[in-house]
């Protein structure tokens, strides 16, 4: 799998950034996948990409969750439909894991596509996340002012 970057044509591969954040000790403790589509159909659920959504992330032990976002323009209702699934767990075999999800999908999709049971493929974004919040280093905050924060 490859990563680029929206701002740029730059694309990195996922073991090469993978290997510079357990160089740096940065291991994340998951990743998710973000899959978009502009389709006003789409925001109903039992749709093709939303039951696709929904048993990929049963089947690779994700979290899943749906968000749809409309706007009205002139006479027009646009909708966007965004499906979030995030999965945490160990650090070894998550490139593993993240290929084989993201090809699982793309595969799907591609087939969904064709056969016009969806409208265009989805974009899809990706990134690395934590489960839990960061430990804050505040420094210089004494004992009494601990309970101010």
């Amino acid at each position: 799998m490859s990563i680029s970057n929206q701002n740029s044509e730059q694309v990195v591969d996922l073991r090469d950034v993978m290997q510079q954040y357990d160089e740096m000790g940065l291991r994340p403790q998951g990743f998710v996948f973000m899959y978009a589509i502009q389709d006003q159909n789409e925001v109903n659920d039992g749709t093709q990409f939303d039951t696709l959504m929904r048993s990929m992330a049963v089947k690779y032990q994700m979290e899943h969750r749906k968000r749809a976002f409309t706007a009205g323009k002139k006479n027009e209702t646009i909708a966007l439909v965004r499906h979030e699934m995030g999965w945490f767990g160990a650090w070894e075999g998550m490139a593993e894991l993240i290929e084989t999800i993201e090809a699982d999908i793309r595969q799907l999709l591609e087939t969904f596509v064709a056969q016009g049971s969806i409208s265009a493929m989805p974009m899809m974004d990706f990134m690395f996340a934590n489960n839990s919040a960061a430990e804050s280093d505040i420094d210089g905050v004494n004992e009494e002012d601990e309970d101010i924060f």
